[in-house]
């Protein structure tokens, strides 16, 4: 179908003398392009035409690539086609994750035997004279998931009891994997990957958790985990509540029993003053398995054989680990015996 121009913004028509016009085309574009005709007309009739073609160079400026989704089994292959407009007719550039392709300077680019590391942002480049455009598809290639990681996210998957400990499982794959956790022979998670232990505690050492992946295509490895609890120090025994009191010279003795994992180390203390195992203080401490349990127990001793006003104030037992610490305090009161003193002169 023809079209007749007149003037407007994109085009000029003007008259030169009788019998001869120019069209103008105002800015010259893609859209530009065709067949061109000029005719005469008069009261008498319309004569002949002539036509001219008129061909715009412009650069790419819609460059597609397809397929979409581009998604490709391991061992596959798999042919990515390029299109662009664009005159004079553009060349192609393939770029493979940033980097040129060497050779790929066709339409179409195949990639035969596909392996994983094959995945990725594959960009074509279009270009003629004029200018160039480009266009991205991404690959992904489809593999059954071969590396799982599960781990509670702390130094040696070794947490403290009370806490909110959370079970990562994370693996390789495409499609992403769903995954499977079990504590023991009992599933507690089957799609997202995590598992939240609110108020982690000791009997937790006695389940293995495990984790396995799968997506479509198959089954990744199943990884094990195995949770190490550590326990805050508490006491078993305790020193006395009310205030002690005792006389110069007397024997002074005091107990500290503290359960913890790992064991607790002991720390007396007087008015705040760190105690060590020198005179007048003796300090032991030992450490035995806990009755019916995983725990250590650590049995600390403090005694003085002859107290003086020195050891008048507050003895404190702190047990600690690395999950925490635990103290108990008692007071003690140290009283002097009084010697009369008699003056020489007032006995006679």
């Amino acid at each position: 179908m023809a079209t007749r121009f007149f003037a407007s913004g994109d085009y000029a028509i003007d008259i030169i003398f009788d019998g001869e016009s120019k069209l103008t085309i105002k800015q010259a574009k893609k859209s530009s392009t065709g067949q061109y005709s000029c005719d005469g007309e008069n009261n008498v009739g319309i004569g002949g035409n002539k036509s001219a073609f008129l061909s715009v160079n412009y650069a790419p400026q819609q460059v597609t690539v397809t397929p979409h989704p581009a998604v490709v089994a391991l061992t596959q292959s798999i042919t990515l086609t390029c299109q662009a407009d664009g005159f004079p007719k553009p060349s192609f550039l393939w770029i493979f994750n940033g980097k040129i392709m060497n050779g790929a300077v066709e339409n179409n680019l195949t990639v035969t035997n596909v392996e994983v590391n094959d995945a990725g942002n594959y960009t074509c480049r279009a270009k003629n004279d004029i200018g160039s455009e480009e266009s991205t598809r991404v690959v992904n290639v489809e593999y059954r998931p071969t590396v799982t990681s599960f781990a509670t996210g702390t130094p040696d998957n070794t947490v403290v009891q009370g806490t909110k400990v959370t079970l990562t499982c994370s693996a390789n794959g495409y499609p992403a994997p769903t995954y499977t956790i079990k504590r023991g022979n009992g599933t507690v998670n089957s799609s997202e990957g995590t598992f939240d232990i609110l108020n982690i505690q000791h009997s937790e050492e006695d389940f293995i958790y495990s984790c396995e992946p799968r997506n479509k295509v198959g089954s990744g490895p199943e990884e094990q985990l195995k949770i190490t609890v550590q326990v805050p120090p508490s006491f078993t025994t305790q020193l006395p509540t009310t205030k002690q009191t005792k006389t110069e010279n007397d024997t002074l003795s005091y107990s500290c029993t503290a359960e913890a994992k790992p064991a607790a180390a002991i720390l007396w203390t007087l008015n705040g003053q760190n105690l060590t195992n020198t005179p007048p203080y003796n300090i032991s401490v030992s450490f035995v398995p806990a009755d019916n349990s995983k725990l250590l127990k650590s049995l600390a001793y403090l005694s003085v054989d002859k107290v003086t006003w020195r050891q008048n104030g507050t003895f404190s037992c702190l047990a600690v680990n690395n999950a925490g610490e635990k103290s108990q305090t008692t007071e003690l009161e140290v009283r002097c015996e009084y010697i009369p003193h008699f003056r020489n002169d007032l006995l006679f």
